[in-house]
């Protein structure tokens, strides 16, 4: 994950348990094809919070939180 995303080594915690969330979610054969959540759980996992890893994103910050700095700074 970390070689394909570009992404520093400091960033393997992070990789590991991405690994580890998205195998709980994968069907296994040793469960007749259903899932460790599924078995886990007693239901699907719910697959609609999966993104790509080290997708760029951005950390949106309400007005009130803002600061600017620079030469225009108030």
């Amino acid at each position: 994950l970390l070689l394909d995303c570009q992404l520093p080594w400091n960033y393997w915690g992070f990789a590991l348990l991405t690994f580890v969330y998205l195998k709980n979610r994968s069907p296994h054969r040793s469960l007749h094809r259903a899932t460790p959540y599924e078995f886990w759980y007693n239901r699907l996992p719910d697959l609609t919070n999966l993104r790509t890893f080290g997708y760029p994103c951005f950390v949106h910050l309400p007005k009130e939180v803002r600061q600017r700095y620079g030469k225009g700074h108030k």
